[in-house]
């Protein structure tokens, strides 16, 4: 079954958010890794530099990240296995506010510990955060090409990055690298391979982004339902839901429309209309009329959500409704979606949860 866009999108739609358009990339598999040039370490030993003959893994997180918060038990128990062989270090990145983008700012920092506090169990190594200016993000991550996290680097024994990816994906290449039996050249290879299709990839969805748009302006639904019968790649159809998101932010009035005619003839999900409705309520160009039209879809989605779904999607209108500075309401929700959550299915229910933590703070402050 697929997932829902909401739970794809639930990170990716803020992470994608930092990625400035195409960079050059220019910090490679077998290139000295950066310094580490954080604002604060939370916790641990500080690495200033990286010492010759011994193993690094720096990964990046985010309080808002659900898969970020799924991969820490994964990191803390690789973190032990290899206590004398290598070290961990967790950045925190992309998590300030537009009120927290200051040196040593006293809300950010009781944020970042008020979640250490409640993830003690799941996070067993080093953190650090990265600073106001997002120095770590654009010297390590944009620099490498990653636009997304969580995402992780392993710095070899010449100081040099070995190797980057999932943290999921760290057993073998860790191990390898450790034991000092990993295949560089094959690895490389393979990121050549990778990267070109992705390369690929990135071009049809540009070509296929601006067609949508054209369509969006063009105020023509039917046009734009051609290019989604299409996709990308002109070889099969691309989900409704996520050509509406692409369009959410440039032209609500347009995905609005669009969304409430899929979603009445049952080709968008409940839950994806509530989280494209939460696109919409952040578009600058949403005026109050459509805002309190999106906070309609966003009611329509959250009683069509299944119960499984059903904590997203009240999470989603909980954070749409702080966005929209109706804080009762929002707190409601937020209190719904917290009962609800004893329906979402079991492996999604940590990430679940630490998005709502994240939803509560907004409402907060």
């Amino acid at each position: 079954m697929r997932s829902p866009l909401a739970l794809g999108l639930l990170a990716a739609s803020v992470a994608t958010a930092f990625a400035q358009g195409a960079q050059p990339i220019t910090l490679k598999v077998g290139d000295a890794a950066p310094k580490l040039a954080v604002e604060k370490w939370v916790r641990g030993t500080p690495i200033k530099d990286f010492e010759a003959g011994k193993v690094y893994v720096v990964e990046f997180w985010a309080t808002w990240c659900g898969p970020c918060i799924q991969s820490m038990p994964h990191l803390s128990d690789l973190a032990e296995k290899f206590k004398d062989k290598a070290q961990f270090v967790g950045v925190n990145v992309w998590d300030r506010q537009d009120d927290e983008k200051t040196v040593s700012n006293a809300k950010f920092m009781t944020r970042i510990d008020e979640f250490m506090k409640s993830k003690s169990k799941e996070m067993r190594y080093d953190v650090a955060v990265d600073d106001h200016n997002d120095t770590i993000s654009k010297t390590w991550l944009f620099a490498a090409g990653q636009n997304g996290i969580p995402a992780s680097f392993i710095v070899g024994r010449e100081g040099k990055i070995e190797w980057i990816g999932h943290p999921m994906e760290l057993d073998k290449p860790l191990e390898q690298i450790i034991e000092g039996t990993f295949d560089k050249a094959a690895y490389l290879k393979e990121m050549e391979v990778r990267a070109e299709a992705a390369k690929k990839a990135r071009a049809a969805q540009e070509a296929w982004s601006k067609k949508l748009t054209a369509a969006a302006e063009a105020n023509d639904i039917a046009a734009f339902e051609v290019e989604v019968a299409k996709g990308p790649n002109g070889d099969r159809p691309a989900p409704a839901d996520y050509a509406a998101s692409v369009v959410s932010n440039t032209h609500p009035t347009f995905a609005l429309k669009y969304v409430e005619k899929q979603m009445a003839a049952g080709v968008i999900s409940g839950v994806n209309a509530a989280q494209i409705g939460s696109f919409i309520i952040r578009s600058p160009k949403a005026d109050a009329t459509v805002k309190t039209s999106a906070l309609a879809l966003i009611e329509k989605g959250v009683a069509g959500s299944k119960p499984e779904e059903k904590a997203i999607a009240l999470g989603m209108q909980a954070r749409a409704l702080a966005w929209a500075e109706k804080g009762a309401q929002a707190r409601e929700a937020l209190k719904s979606a917290r009962v609800a959550l004893k329906d979402a299915p079991a492996e999604q229910k940590e990430g679940l949860s630490g998005f709502l933590d994240s939803v509560e703070k907004m409402i907060k402050n």
